[in-house]
């Protein structure tokens, strides 16, 4: 037995070491000491029952067809070379190729030549290695050695762990200035261009006219290298944190929709592992100050409206923040809290819900938990019914926005139609727009609200961090009517009645830049961007395919592409000109609109290519070593015990959790 189970945890314990090398070394997800030391321990845990059961089941097998011992030996060590070969050879061909497309016939051959690659490796282990192999695995002295791999793979890393010291920094004097970042996801030239040429988007115009533009070069996560794919590699929380932040995903951490929670990890998992518990990403999980946030050292206020993961929302003295779930969160929708009494959902529109149902909703119950436990159940049970039953509540607002705003009709009985009736899926798609368009409205009124509240009283703050998604999820939804082209066999009465829904989100988008362009003044940087393109989403899209002829994904027939944009207008930048630029280029170009320094170690410095040649004299590009980690208030990340089943639904109408995005 030992003969057969030491080799089992030599192999167990060296692949536990290459997926260290490859995941912890490479991608970096885990950033503390113990984090990496426990999740070491999880990898060599899960190799050695790997090969343990591998090298039984082998051995068993050898054992039932009277295998010599040489035999089996060689046996069990050419399997053991395959199973730690092929993994790793296909995980990095996958990665480096990225986006992979198993269907595409070069993507294909690839992947096939790392399995024969992988194969012969075995081959020639079991014939020319395998004594050695086996020897050094039976030998007491291997595998001690070999169960100290990963350990000794871990100890290389942790030395560059250390947290580096905030640098103490002051803006340089921009009197009376102030940036507007506005995000529209997923917006793409390829829909803006003709509709720019027809006089479609007079705002965006304006901008491009008066400052600068071009194409934002997103990038493709390895840790999502498929092409086939709701988000084709490009992760929205992870961009935009990189626009946020001026950081990678391996420096600011987060790396999906979703993170993994795995006993003894002082912090989760920042990705969604298959089979195990996960949650939402929440505003804590993020290790790299946002620009808000350094804004905030230097004591220049903020507001901040529905930006990609602000929930739960905190911030300090200086920041005013309405997070990306306060048109539904029941807590800590506002910083500070007391801004939920004006401008989140569970105040301003579940009371009037309530009163639809016959019933009364306190929006304060939760403070109620202690002291009237029999009152703070009634609500709770309450609040679940409402949204429950939310859909049908809100009919009038989503046919009202239907109408209005996508120029279409919703009919609220779509779901009584049979399940071939194209009449179901249009309503289904017109619903999950339309609520997509009401949280975006919901945001619309939010910041329109704060901004003239803050002109009321003395001036803008220095940055005013807005976001918007409805471009992002009507390509998603509605691609396939735009492009039928690209798809086989859509609908004529579909493409007819649902073709304008994608160039209207764009006429949206500008609508909503100009009602935010009104609290705007000459002293104004205005930057918009978005963190990824779009395009469609069909099987032909990787080449020639010669499993299939072609096939839409009907509920969400758009997907990502790198190709984002960019626009900005304001003092010291050139007046029509275009200049590509990546998503690592946005921080420091708001934190030299600020009049703050960049930081040493983001990658990427400011744009001056963008400046007139006196601003650029008159205001020279300022840098620090490092911003440090961020500091978090106590309780910013104690989001573990709080269900989020609204934002999940989202992440499955994009396509973005099951299906094909797995």
């Amino acid at each position: 037995m030992t003969a057969l189970l030491a080799p089992a945890l030599f192999f167990g314990c060296l692949a536990a070491a290459l997926g260290h090398a490859w995941l912890i070394l490479w991608m970096r997800p885990l950033h503390s000491v113990r984090d990496t030391l426990v999740f070491s321990l999880y990898l060599a845990a899960a190799g050695v029952a790997a090969f343990v059961a591998l090298h039984l089941v082998l051995g068993a097998l050898a054992k039932a067809l009277r295998w010599s011992p040489e035999r089996s030996r060689h046996l069990r060590t050419g399997a053991s070379i395959f199973v730690l070969a092929a993994p790793l050879f296909a995980a990095t061909y996958i990665v480096a190729t990225r986006p992979f497309y198993i269907r595409h016939i070069g993507d294909l051959a690839g992947f096939v030549a790392m399995i024969a690659v992988a194969a012969g490796a075995a081959w020639l282990g079991r014939r020319g290695g395998g004594r050695t192999f086996a020897s050094w695995g039976r030998s007491l002295a291997g595998s001690a050695a070999a169960s100290f791999l990963p350990l000794a793979a871990y100890a290389v890393t942790a030395e560059s762990r250390s947290t580096p010291e905030p640098a103490a920094i002051a803006p340089a004097p921009r009197p009376g200035r102030h940036v507007f970042l506005v995000g529209f996801d997923g917006a793409t030239w390829d829909v803006m261009a003709p509709l720019l040429e027809q006089g479609r988007l007079p705002n965006f115009q304006r901008v491009m006219e008066q400052g600068v533009s071009g194409t934002l070069w997103s990038e493709i996560a390895p840790n999502q290298p498929f092409q086939n794919s709701a988000s084709r590699g490009m992760r929205t929380p992870v961009i935009w944190e990189t626009i946020a932040t001026g950081r990678s995903p391996r420096d600011h951490g987060v790396w999906d929709f979703f993170v993994t929670r795995l006993p003894g990890l002082e912090r989760p998992f920042p990705m969604r592992l298959p089979q195990l518990r996960f949650r939402a990403n929440a505003a804590g999980d993020g290790l790299e100050p946002r620009i808000w946030e350094i804004g905030e050292r230097a004591e220049l206020g903020s507001l901040v409206v529905g930006w990609v993961d602000t929930w739960p929302a905190f911030g300090h003295d200086h920041c005013r923040m309405i997070s990306d779930r306060a048109h539904y969160q029941d807590r800590q929708q506002t910083w500070p809290l007391e801004l939920a009494e004006h401008y989140a959902a569970l105040f301003r529109e579940y009371p009037e819900y309530a009163a639809r149902l016959g019933d009364r909703l306190d929006p304060r119950f939760l403070a109620l938990a202690g002291d009237d436990p029999a009152e703070f159940e009634r609500n709770r049970e309450l609040l679940k019914q409402i949204e429950l039953q939310k859909d049908a509540l809100k009919m009038p607002r989503y046919q009202e926005i239907a109408r209005d705003w996508m120029g279409v009709v919703l009919d609220p009985g779509y779901a009584d139609l049979p399940a071939q009736d194209p009449r179901r899926l249009e309503g289904q798609l017109i619903l999950s727009q339309a609520r997509e368009m009401d949280k975006d409205l919901f945001y619309l009124d939010a910041a329109r609200r704060m901004l003239a509240s803050a002109r009321d009283q003395g001036g803008l703050p220095p940055l005013s961090a807005i976001y918007f998604s409805q471009t992002d999820t009507g390509q998603h939804l509605f691609w396939q009517f735009h492009e039928p082209q690209a798809f086989p066999q859509v609908d004529p009465g579909l493409v007819q009645r649902l073709g304008g829904v994608v160039p209207r989100m764009y006429e949206n988008a500008d609508r909503m830049l100009g009602q935010l362009l009104e609290h705007a003044d000459d002293e104004t940087t205005v930057v918009i961007v978005s963190d990824h393109g779009a395009g469609a989403w069909s099987e032909l899209q990787g080449g020639f395919d010669p499993f299939v002829s072609g096939e839409a994904h009907l509920g969400y027939s758009g997907n990502h592409r790198d190709n984002g944009v960019y626009l900005a207008m304001g003092p010291g930048l050139l007046r029509g000109h275009r200049a590509d630029l990546d998503i690592y280029q946005i921080a420091p170009l708001v934190l030299h609109a600020l009049g703050l320094p960049v930081a040493e170690n983001m990658p990427a410095g400011v744009p001056e290519e963008l400046l007139e040649p006196d601003y650029r004299r008159q205001y020279p590009a300022r840098s620090v070593p490092d911003y440090g980690r961020r500091a978090l208030p106590a309780g910013a990340s104690r989001v573990e015990n709080v269900s989020d089943e609204e934002y999940l639904r989202r992440q499955q109408e994009m396509g973005y959790v099951g299906g094909e995005d797995e």
